[in-house]
């Protein structure tokens, strides 16, 4: 009755609890009577996260879901779309077992082969593992939920797929392709599963490489590994070859029977295994240089902590219920250990001018509003007519080139303040757009080309300060000016 056996039969029942209890307790949402069958949506799940397992694109969380809530709208039709993505993110969620924040799933038995021994069996099913090289999360089954999924015991693998092939090979050359199919995907499962258990150890050795016994046994293995995975790509290209030349029937009337969809099938179902095949026959090659690696380099490295805090329960409720001077202190050292020192910025005086300098950033976009049509706006002030006349005769009445001192001599207030605002626009202009010359009051002032310079002689003038500057009408003017200035003439 308890045979050798009886321990592997009770792991390959407990394999398939969570989906059971993902089942049962889906009775207390609100959609538990609509009719959704949530073990096959399970197995669906990890049948999806196999078929791309290792392979360049990897099936993601959020495209499981959307598969599973495509499988529950064609299960149950005329639902709400949020009722078909929260039964898929509860399927998953349960795989991943989210709820007990993607710990293992643990169970206590009892193992009547062994004098009643009482053990407990922890496993996984599905879990996120981040693509070396693009990035992204992925989802992986491991060895536990393949065996769920096969419905398989817990046997040798290279055994299992030496007689797998054996039988694909008897069924092509039988022209069953349907039942080959099944074969080549049942194959297909066993190659995931084989990597997974490679890859385990390889990843094994990368955190702790003495959790690996490779002094013996680890060796042995590899050895063992790389001849079975060249013996399986020489029979994948083998049968792969035989498929292709159609020698599973012999004439035009044998291979017309072939169901088309059948043989597609089976060579897509090989040329994944031969893919995963190659990836593990160059980690294998690889391996040995990969736990010397490790070892140089956790040599080196100082034990990790035994102990790792829960960050919900440790850390963050025992902040939300202290006080803020608690909350504080552990806010501060957390941010010094997550996001390092920060150097202070030094101050420095080239970028505290050029930042003087530099023209004003209009940080926000001012907002129109809609005028009032009950309230009159006055115009903007024009300039006094009166004012620039002024101006214009208070030049001409003295002559260019001059000085601004006596440009502004006998012109009254409002004439003298738009000389000097037109001497300084021509001195300095902004070139800016709404700061040109309005009207075109300086032009009609200075004349259409004015040039305005300065030799450092303070505007000695009431209510003025600044250069006295030098007004010319053009450049030629304004050298004849300093020529005259150079040789002693009258200012």
């Amino acid at each position: 009755m308890f045979d050798r056996s009886f321990s592997a039969r009770m792991k390959t029942l407990l394999r398939t609890e969570p989906i059971h209890q993902i089942a049962d307790v889906a009775g207390q949402r609100a959609w538990a009577d609509a009719g959704f069958d949530l073990h096959t949506l399970c197995l669906a799940a990890i049948d999806a996260v196999v078929s791309r397992q290792r392979l360049p694109e990897e099936a993601t969380y959020a495209e499981v879901l959307e598969l599973l809530g495509e499988l529950a709208r064609r299960a149950v039709p005329g639902a709400d779309q949020k009722v078909y993505a929260e039964v898929a993110t509860y399927v998953v969620d349960g795989l991943l077992n989210t709820p007990g924040k993607s710990a293992p799933f643990g169970y206590d038995l009892i193992d009547y082969a062994r004098e009643s021994a009482a053990r407990r069996v922890e496993f996984t099913l599905l879990y996120e593992r981040e693509q070396r090289a693009t990035g992204t999360v992925v989802l992986n089954a491991t060895v536990d939920a393949i065996n769920a999924l096969i419905g398989g015991l817990d046997c040798d693998v290279e055994d299992e797929q030496a007689a797998v092939e054996l039988v694909l090979d008897r069924q092509l050359k039988q022209g069953k392709f349907d039942q080959a199919q099944a074969s080549a995907r049942m194959g297909s499962q066993l190659s995931i599963q084989y990597f997974e258990e490679l890859s385990a150890a390889l990843e094994a050795t990368r955190r702790d490489v003495r959790s690996v016994d490779w002094r013996e046994a680890m060796p042995q293995r590899l050895a063992r590994a790389i001849d079975h995975v060249g013996e399986r790509l020489h029979a994948e290209a083998r049968l792969l070859e035989h498929v292709r030349a159609g020698q599973s029937g012999d004439g035009e009337a044998s291979r017309a029977k072939r169901p088309a969809h059948a043989v597609a099938a089976v060579v897509d179902l090989l040329e994944d295994c031969r893919t995963r095949h190659t990836e593990l026959h160059s980690q294998l090659i690889d391996a040995r240089d990969t736990f010397l690696d490790e070892q140089v380099r956790q040599r080196f490295r100082p034990p990790a902590s035994l102990q790792t805090p829960d960050l919900a329960e440790d850390v963050l409720h025992p902040v939300l219920r202290g006080n803020r001077e608690q909350a504080e202190a552990a806010c501060e050292v957390f941010a010094a250990a997550a996001f390092g020192p920060c150097a202070p910025r030094l101050p420095r005086i080239s970028r505290l001018v050029d930042m003087m300098l530099s023209p004003r950033v209009v940080t926000a976009t001012p907002v129109h509003l809609p005028d009032d049509p009950g309230v009159l706006v006055d115009p903007p002030a024009s300039i006094d007519e009166s004012a620039v006349e002024g101006a214009v005769a208070a030049v001409a009445s003295i002559g260019l080139p001059a000085r601004l001192s006596t440009l502004v001599s006998n012109a009254d207030d409002a004439a003298a303040r738009l000389i000097v605002y037109a001497a300084l626009w021509a001195y300095a202009p902004s070139g800016e757009e709404g700061d040109q010359d309005p009207d075109g009051v300086a032009s009609r002032i200075l004349g259409p080309t004015p040039v305005v310079t300065s030799d450092g002689t303070a505007l000695a003038m009431p209510k003025w300060c600044g250069d006295d500057l030098v007004v010319a009408a053009n450049e030629q003017q304004t050298a004849e000016y300093w020529l005259a200035q150079d040789e002693g003439g009258p200012v």
